[in-house]
């Protein structure tokens, strides 16, 4: 995993030349963030994919890759070896997004925004078979006006306060955009959760690119790119998930983000993994070691497919730090890669 920055430093030193590889400092628990990683799929991807872990097994999901709109799933045991991709033809995504999972009271959780442009959730207690809360279809995703929950973006799911918590954008009236969140605690009915509120002239989220939610020091952390008349900001909302608790809303003006993010928790850390706006597409993961104050790395190593819509996936494997991402080459293929 570092021999391609290993040896890339000896041809540094043997032209004499100040090289950077885009990485941390050694010790740094992303240090060896392998760039660009492992080429898993040598198809053209036109959606972002999702991991999870689920009975001891990484999962990535995706949008298949011939106009069917189908969801793929493939899975490994070690982080190397993927099943072949089982197809889901009754899971059909936007054309512009993809399906994502996470792991939630024992089963396999998977939310998407369909065909018709809403959002639906469905689970597994096998990894292989997908039913809605009643069984059958899927099960759509009510909001607190008691209609389906529209969706512009990939929607994006975690788990907190023993709630399964799903959000995404949508495009309001005019050039409205909004960060629509809903809880459930079965699957099957839903409370509607403005946790992340900004106000008519606070940040709105980008059309169309997904929001990063975690879990970090037992509060619930929701990451977005701004619009772009408020310069593609990061902006970070923390909430302790009480309708009338406190919200800390926290707006990064030097962080100028490009994707839709990802966010995980490792290690102590928060990490968001986004693409940069320096025109090359770079990866960029911001860390934060206490929620507030974020030091960026780009990776320049790892560069993601330009479509504002596409963002990377992370998550936490046997104690790894794993991300997969659309490169930015004309295949526009998949990448795995991990910090070992």
């Amino acid at each position: 995993m570092r021999s391609a920055n290993f040896l890339r430093g000896l041809a540094c030193l043997a032209l004499l030349l100040v090289c950077t590889t885009g990485a941390k400092a050694q010790g740094d628990p992303l240090y060896d963030l392998a760039q660009p990683g492992t080429l898993y799929m040598n198809q053209q991807f036109g959606t972002s994919p999702s991991m999870a872990v689920f009975n001891n097994e990484i999962y990535i999901a995706y949008q298949a890759n011939d106009g069917s709109h189908n969801t793929m799933i493939t899975t490994s045991s070690d982080g190397v070896n993927f099943s072949t991709p089982v197809r889901y033809s009754y899971l059909q995504t936007h054309s512009a997004t993809g399906p994502v999972i996470t792991n939630w009271n024992g089963l396999l959780w998977l939310a998407y925004t369909g065909v018709d442009g809403y959002v639906y959730l469905a689970s597994s207690s096998n990894g292989i078979d997908f039913f809605g809360s009643t069984g059958g279809a899927p099960t759509p995703v009510i909001d607190p006006a008691g209609e389906q929950q529209p969706a512009n973006s990939q929607p994006t799911l975690a788990v907190y306060n023993g709630l399964l918590w799903i959000t995404a954008e949508w495009n309001g009236p005019g050039s409205q955009t909004y960060m629509e969140t809903n809880t459930t605690q079965n699957g099957s009915t839903f409370t509607g959760a403005n946790y992340c509120y900004l106000g008519p002239d606070g940040e709105m989220p980008q059309t169309g690119a997904a929001i990063g939610m975690a879990v970090y020091n037992n509060l619930l952390y929701f990451a977005f790119q701004s619009q772009g008349n408020w310069g593609h900001n990061l902006v970070v909302c923390s909430s302790n998930g009480a309708t009338n608790g406190p919200v800390t809303n926290n707006v990064y003006s030097n962080l100028q983000v490009g994707s839709g993010l990802s966010a995980t928790a490792y290690n102590g850390s928060l990490y968001l993994a986004y693409k940069d706006r320096s025109g090359n597409n770079d990866l960029t993961i911001a860390e934060s070691t206490d929620g507030v104050t974020f030091e960026s790395n780009v990776y320049t190593g790892i560069q993601i497919n330009g479509n504002q819509q596409l963002n990377p996936s992370t998550t936490v494997f046997n104690s790894l730090f794993y991300l997969t991402h659309v490169s930015n080459d004309s295949g526009h293929r998949m990448y795995l890669t991990n910090n070992q």
